[in-house]
C-alpha cells in the first residue's frame, strides 16, 4: 500500500512503515474546560492509553496536556507554567482517574509565582481547567 505525505507514519521495530496510527476516542470535549469532576462518555477501564489537555485560567493560549498509559485508577499531576515578562506562574493539580470519571485529588491543586529570582507568592486555587480528554488502545 503506498502511504502520502498527509498520511500519519510510525516506523515500526524493523523499519518498515505503517500508517495503523490508532484514532481516539474523544471522551470529554468542552473548550471553557471544568476544574471540577470531568464525566467521560466511556469508561478509563476500555483504554490502555489516554491524553488529558488542560489549560490555565488566566486564557486559553497557556495550555499543556499529559498522557497516561494504563489510565484507569491512576492519579497524573497536570502542570501549567508560563511567564508574563516579569513573572513566572506555576499551576497545578493531581486528579484521579476512575471508570468514567475525572475527579480533583483532595485538594491537590495550587499555584505559585516567580518574579525576580524569589518566591512571591502562592495559593491554594484550582486554576487548572480540563478541556478534552482522549483515549485510544494500541
Amino acid at each position: 500500500m503506498a502511504l502520502s505525505l498527509k498520511d500519519p507514519v510510525i516506523m515500526n521495530i524493523t523499519g518498515t512503515a505503517s500508517n495503523n496510527v490508532p484514532k481516539p476516542s474523544i471522551l470529554y470535549n468542552n473548550s471553557s474546560g471544568t476544574n471540577g469532576t470531568v464525566s467521560l462518555s466511556a469508561s478509563a477501564a476500555n483504554y490502555n492509553h489516554m491524553r488529558i489537555f488542560f489549560r490555565s485560567s488566566d486564557g486559553t493560549e497557556f495550555v499543556s496536556s499529559v498522557d497516561v498509559h494504563s489510565p484507569n485508577g491512576k492519579r497524573p499531576n497536570l502542570v501549567v507554567v508560563y511567564d508574563s515578562s516579569t513573572v513566572m506562574y506555576f499551576k497545578a493539580k493531581t486528579v484521579y482517574i476512575n471508570g468514567k470519571s475525572i475527579t480533583n485529588n483532595g485538594t491537590g491543586y495550587g499555584e505559585a509565582w516567580v518574579a525576580g529570582g524569589s518566591t512571591s507568592g502562592r495559593s491554594n486555587s484550582n486554576y487548572v481547567y480540563i478541556t478534552r480528554v482522549e483515549a485510544w488502545n494500541e
